[in-house]
């Protein structure tokens, strides 16, 4: 995190994942594009509350995968960060059950004649919290919406001059072998080829970092 850097806009993502920590909310959902710290925001607020026991899933998961998964980490924080396969019906339907009490507690269950099954409990009590973390979801979905307010829910969107802004202060911390007046005249030279319609977040900093230290002549080009 850049010193003296303005993240006021990530408020509100950390404190409803730190409502969901502290065991405030069963779960939050941050919806938002790529590389605008929704991972970063919610490992800060674990870091700050001195969470190191808690299970992280990625990329992709099959609704028996994240079941078995759950049902292993029952008792734990859980972060679901962009996992391939979370509209589903089966997984959401998954999810649903994790995120609300009936009758004080939180039954998930698997009704199924599967092989598979032989060494995983039908049905067990979850008392974990989850935190999901998406580049979009469909909000118009009657099921989706239903997950949706069992949960903080909240949309990251940045303005272009959000940015920007962020970008530059993330210019100034030191990269591999790039000197200060080389991450600002990179830093420069990307804000004139951005614009609000380009597709881009901040990992397109580092990307043209990147492309200046294999071809200091011809990185905007490349």
């Amino acid at each position: 995190k850049p010193e003296g850097a303005n993240l006021e806009f990530l408020k509100p993502v950390k404190e409803y994942i730190r409502m969901t920590i502290k065991g405030h909310s069963f779960g939050t959902i941050i919806i938002g594009e790529g590389g605008i710290s929704k991972s970063f925001s919610a490992f800060e607020v674990l870091r700050e509350e001195k969470i190191e026991d808690f299970a992280y899933l990625s990329t992709y998961s099959t609704p028996l995968a994240l079941y078995t998964f759950l049902m292993e980490n029952r008792t734990k924080i859980i972060i679901l960060d962009d996992v391939y396969g979370m509209t589903k019906p089966e997984i959401i339907s998954i999810l649903k059950s994790a995120l609300w009490e009936v009758n004080g507690k939180r039954i998930i269950n698997w009704n199924s004649k599967d092989k598979r099954m032989e060494n995983i409990l039908p049905v067990f009590e979850f008392s974990g919290r989850l935190i999901i973390l998406a580049n979009k979801i469909n909000g118009n979905d009657a099921n989706t919406q239903a997950l949706i307010t069992r949960t903080n829910y909240y949309e990251l969107k940045l303005t272009h001059k959000q940015k920007l802004n962020i970008m530059q202060e993330i210019s100034k911390l030191p990269y591999k072998s790039l000197k200060d007046e080389e991450r600002t005249e990179i830093f420069s030279g990307l804000s004139e080829l951005l614009t609000p319609a380009t597709n881009y977040n901040f990992r397109t900093l580092i990307q043209a970092y990147n492309f200046y230290i294999y071809d200091k002549q011809n990185w905007k080009e490349l």
